[in-house]
């Protein structure tokens, strides 16, 4: 691989981890307002919508790591 492809490879890896900080942080917020719910909530569906948002933010950061490693893999 050419150095402007790496190169092109790096900058991409940046967003790539800035987008995942983003996420992560969303995902944060999302679990600390699923977790405050009331007890009464639990078993609603604004419950499940939050359970399932949180699961699927943390699918989405999982992804963008296995993103990013393949990436710096494709660099070495």
């Amino acid at each position: 691989m050419n150095s402007q492809r790496r190169k092109a490879l790096r900058e991409i890896i940046t967003q790539l981890e800035e987008l995942k900080c983003t996420v992560d942080d969303i995902l944060y917020e999302e679990e600390k307002e699923r977790d405050s719910m009331p007890e009464n909530k639990i078993d609603t569906k604004e419950y499940e919508k939050a359970d399932a948002a949180v699961d699927n933010l943390d699918d989405a950061v999982c992804t963008l790591d296995e993103a990013i490693f393949c990436i710096e893999a494709a660099i070495k």
